[in-house]
């Protein structure tokens, strides 16, 4: 699929400004850190810096206190949905706030997701715009920094809607604003991503091997693309055309699996235990014991229970600000393995000192980081998966579904194979709405916790409605039974399908336009 046609949009290019880098991660092509920050004089003239610029990209994505996974983006668009909420015995005003939907463009986490974004931005532009020619492997670095653009302008462009469009290199984070100097409208943001990760598709090798494992390839590209379809085709773009692209994408994946070695893990677990396994298109890197901020993975802290300490020991952790909720809980067919492996409401220590709590989230943290070492803030090493094959095959079943008006034979096989490793029976002789609800289902089952959640409500054109039904719900497991019974609110509004410009972004302009966006 490397000669198909690509689809370009008229972005123009501004002014070129130098960023440094600085790299943290687990992955060994990670692991060096540059010495100092390059000027545009002696900018990407050998392979090394090349690579290291690319590899700042990648760091970018980790976690740390705000960065994406599992950081402030993540995390924002699971708690604020009918799947998660903040236990109310945690004291963060911010992160109560999320979960209540009490949202305005001066919380903190509005600003580092934007923040951060435009970070990785930058330094995609600065390898893009800077890598010498003389390179030989050029090609394969600008592609790589071409997916991480494509995949930065994604998420902004379904969090926030129209967002200011740069190809030019940021040196300050003001810049992302003056430089665009405007908001372009989503469907321009989508034409970039489009073509970026057509190019990165392009220039990306099918597979990595030895320590290159864990860098984005054509197949990262791909499934991207298929994603980014299924959402352009969605709410509130509508674009019904992106259906046929959707299912395009996802089919030379789900077709082609020893081309780009992509398959299910055997078991749902693995899907999250096994770093840069068979299953991962993409996964941020995470790494154990290097301290806060570093890149250790905020997932095992921030899913875990409360008040362990006393059988886990006093570095223990865990605070709960993402819970699943009852409803959430309760959809789950009890037989379902996603269910039985993916929550946990138990943990024993050594000594057989056993604790039983309400429902948590189990996918993110290895028990023997926790028996073994403690688990401290920022911590855990377990990589988040951003894109997984399973995905794609949801993917596929449902836009086959939305070209087809009605399943197709493989629609089917993709819905039932990811049902199969979750233990259930295989679906057959559905209508269109029918198998359409029947994917939203799976999707919310086979992807909770992983911040899909928002994004797939909104596209669906029925997040509001959703949240409206929840609005509020008494927290009351049956098992095992809860020491406390309380209210989880959700005070939704019609305007959440975005949030909001960061305000700190507005003042920057000093404009007497309206840039914010409605409600806020």
């Amino acid at each position: 699929m490397k000669n198909i046609d690509r689809v370009y949009s008229s972005i123009s290019k501004g002014l070129v400004i130098i960023s440094g880098t600085a790299l943290l991660s687990c992955s060994s092509f990670l692991e060096e850190t540059p010495s100092a920050i390059l000027t545009e004089a002696n900018f990407y003239q050998s392979t090394t810096d090349a690579i290291s610029a690319v590899d700042a990209i990648y760091a970018s994505v980790q976690s740390g206190n705000g960065g994406w996974y599992f950081g402030d983006f993540y995390s924002t668009t699971d708690v604020n949905t009918d799947d998660m909420f903040t236990d109310p015995s945690v004291g963060n005003a911010t992160w109560q706030a999320w979960s209540q939907l009490n949202i305005n463009a001066e919380i903190g986490q509005i600003d580092n997701v934007w923040n951060q974004h435009y970070i990785t931005i930058g330094r995609s532009n600065a390898v893009i715009d800077l890598v010498s020619d003389d390179i030989d492997i050029k090609d394969r670095l600008v592609g790589e920094a071409k997916f991480f653009r494509a995949l930065a302008y994604f998420n902004l462009v379904r969090y926030f809607g129209d967002v200011p469009v740069t190809t030019s290199i940021i040196k300050n984070l003001d810049d992302a604003f003056l430089i665009a100097a405007k908001r372009s409208p989503s469907v321009e943001v989508y034409e970039l991503i489009e073509q970026d990760l057509m190019d990165a598709a392009a220039a990306l090798p099918d597979q990595w091997s030895g320590g290159d494992l864990g860098r984005v390839t054509s197949g990262s590209a791909y499934g991207l693309l298929a994603k980014v379809y299924l959402t352009w085709a969605g709410y509130p773009l509508q674009d019904a055309s992106k259906y046929a692209l959707a299912a395009d994408m996802a089919s030379e994946l789900v077709n082609n699996r020893s081309t780009y070695g992509y398959g299910l893990e055997e078991n749902y677990l693995d899907a999250f235990r096994t770093n840069v396994g068979k299953e991962s298109l993409f996964e941020a890197q995470m790494k154990s014991g290097i301290g806060v901020s570093q890149g250790g993975s905020l997932a095992g802290i921030a899913t875990f229970p409360r008040n362990l300490t006393g059988i886990l020991g006093a570095n223990y952790r865990g605070n709960a600000l993402f819970r699943p909720t009852p409803d959430l809980v309760n959809s789950f067919d009890p037989q379902d393995l996603r269910y039985q492996t993916g929550m946990f409401t138990s943990l024993s220590n050594p000594d057989g000192a056993t604790a039983s709590f309400d429902p948590h989230v189990f996918k993110y943290i290895e028990v023997e980081d926790i028996l073994e070492q403690g688990l401290v803030l920022n911590d855990g090493g377990v990589n988040t998966k951003v894109l997984r094959f399973a995905d794609i095959l949801l993917i596929y079943a449902e836009a086959l579904n939305e070209v087809n008006n009605g399943p197709t034979a493989p629609a089917f096989s993709a819905i039932n194979e990811v049902r199969s490793r979750a233990g259930l029976e295989a679906l057959s002789g559905l209508s269109y709405a029918d198998f359409q609800e029947a994917v939203y289902r799976e999707r919310r089952w086979e992807l909770f916790g992983e911040g899909h959640r928002w994004f797939d409500l909104v596209r669906q054109n029925r997040y509001v409605s959703t949240m409206e039904d929840f609005k509020s719900t008494f927290q009351d497991f049956p098992n095992p039974a809860t020491t406390s019974t309380f209210e989880i609110k959700k005070n939704i509004q019609p305007y959440y399908i975005l949030m909001p410009i960061p305000q700190s972004q507005i003042n920057i302009l000093e404009s007497d336009g309206d840039l914010q966006n409605p409600g806020y």
